[in-house]
């Protein structure tokens, strides 16, 4: 009978890592778009009941995000953790080459549904310079989001998904001035335009040059 309830009061392995799963992504959203800033500790116990789960899946998705440097262990406890501008730089030079070649591959698979998609993510013309920040931060996910998957490597859209640990983020979006931004968004203009025409080294090249500027802002406005 006592082997029952033991058995009964554990819960399915799919539901224990549906938690934590969920309990990860959660996280990892905070830190990415500056709900959990640079150095700030985090506690399990709060986390667990702003999340609504047990301390287990919390420290499961901590642990995970340590692997991933987002987070840090001290003295102790938990930490989200402040990238130099070598890191920075290191993230920003793996990304240029993820996404360069997720690009490439995109301007020979994706289809026509893909690239209408694509095209209607931002506004035409002018308009898409009045996006306020939380507007630019999603619509640049999106469109990151969907040149991956347009390239149909499974492998290849979870490393590139790793290494957004310094994405284009809520603090960074909101220092981004009117030039800043024109140029942010016709880089994706320019990317989109390859895709269309099938061109794929021209894929890769926008795509690179487009994080190569996006690190340039970074390094100059958080160091």
């Amino acid at each position: 009978m006592a082997t029952d309830q033991r058995q009964a009061a554990t819960p399915p392995i799919e539901l224990a890592a549906d938690r934590s799963g969920a309990a990860y992504d959660r996280i990892r959203a905070d830190i990415v778009h500056g709900v959990l800033r640079p150095n700030q500790r985090l506690v399990e116990v709060d986390l667990a009941e702003q999340l609504g789960v047990s301390r287990t899946p919390v420290r499961e998705a901590l642990q995970r995000l340590v692997l991933e440097r987002l987070v840090r262990r001290e003295r102790g406890g938990w930490v989200v953790h402040e990238h130099s501008p070598e890191e920075i730089e290191a993230i920003y030079e793996v990304r240029a080459a993820l996404e360069g070649y997720a690009a490439f591959l995109a301007a020979d698979r994706a289809d026509e549904a893909q690239l209408a998609e694509l095209d209607a993510i931002y506004p035409s013309g002018e308009a898409a310079l009045e996006l306020g920040p939380d507007e630019q931060v999603e619509l640049n996910e999106r469109f990151h989001d969907g040149v991956i998957a347009a390239a149909g490597n499974a492998r290849l859209a979870e490393l590139c998904r790793v290494n957004r640990q310094y994405y284009f983020n809520h603090r960074i979006a909101s220092r981004y001035g009117a030039e800043e931004n024109r140029r942010s968004i016709e880089g994706h203009r320019l990317i989109l335009r390859a895709l269309a025409r099938g061109d794929g080294p021209a894929a890769e090249a926008h795509a690179r040059e487009h994080v190569d500027y996006a690190l340039a802002i970074v390094l100059a406005k958080v160091t």
